[in-house]
């Protein structure tokens, strides 16, 4: 499948209690929408699937296959394996930043990048936000393992909404 040449990527992701949602947006030539999909029926490892579409290109490519998902962190997994396969070879290094939609922030209204203190708040914010915060701060961990030292930025849902538009008017 093609690779594309442009290096200079942001990936966007929602994690769900029993999904993660992916978006990878390119930053060159211009900011753009590429590849986005889910992993839905994470810990059902018999069910869990793989669902992407890429509709950036003069046609759209579509992908569905099951994959055994077991947590968060193999969805992650599975999905960078998905981008290397199908995006980009080199996509650890491609990828500058790791955006993720989290509900709710307390007192964090814009984006913010991710350290000790506001991954606590996020934590404490979980109590007010109990079925999106802990899935959210599943896919923090895993993204973190899959891209140490590259920043991860905590969205709000509009910000990622404008983020969207932006790429879709552009």
């Amino acid at each position: 499948m093609g690779v594309l040449q442009e290096a200079g990527k942001i990936l966007v992701l929602n994690a769900g209690s029993s999904s993660l949602k992916f978006k990878l947006f390119n930053l060159a030539p211009a900011f753009a929408a590429g590849v986005g999909g889910m992993i839905d029926r994470i810990g059902d490892t018999v069910n869990s699937n793989l669902q992407a579409k890429d509709s950036s290109g003069s046609s759209t490519k579509k992908w569905t296959e099951k994959v055994p998902i077991k947590d968060h962190v193999d969805a992650m997994e599975c999905i960078m394996g998905f981008l290397g396969d199908n995006v980009s070879k080199s996509i650890h290094k491609d990828v500058m930043a790791v955006g993720h939609r989290i509900v709710h922030g307390l007192d964090i209204h814009n984006a913010v990048l991710l350290d000790d203190q506001v991954v606590e708040k996020l934590r404490v914010a979980a109590t007010l936000a109990p079925l999106h915060n802990p899935p959210g701060l599943q896919g923090i961990a895993a993204a973190q393992k899959v891209f140490s030292g590259v920043p991860q930025v905590r969205m709000s849902a509009m910000q990622t909404r404008l983020a969207v538009r932006h790429a879709c008017w552009t």
